[in-house]
């Protein structure tokens, strides 16, 4: 990462430009880091997108055809639905919809679309 080591359990892979963003899990606000497509091996072009909204994320997806992003830390899943032309830098500046996790599946560290 740009700014150092970091713990990051959660990789997307954006299907509309195949950017990859990795999102890190242990700061007091995570980092989002993406590197535009292609990727160079020896210069990783990676930039951090300011965020304090999340901590712990442990997982994450988006739909194939890039409309729908889910996120999941320990307690909650947050989900956008994606606007034309957006970004994922620009959809995680978005309030997301929060869902509560059941007690059951709080340690898992998962989490996809049901299709």
């Amino acid at each position: 990462m740009p700014d150092g080591r970091r713990d990051a359990e959660t990789i997307l892979i954006d299907p509309l430009p195949n950017d990859l963003y990795l999102i890190s899990k242990r700061e007091k606000s995570v980092g989002v880091y993406y590197g535009k497509y292609p990727y160079l091996q020896d210069h990783p072009h990676a930039s951090e997108v300011d965020d304090d909204t999340f901590f712990g994320i442990v997982a994450g997806s988006i739909t194939a055809d890039g409309k729908e992003v889910l996120l999941k830390d320990y307690a909650k899943v947050y989900f956008w639905k994606r606007l034309p032309n957006e970004t994922l830098a620009e959809l995680f500046t978005r309030a997301p919809i929060e869902l509560r996790i059941s007690r059951s599946n709080r340690e898992r560290e998962f989490v996809g679309p049901e299709r």
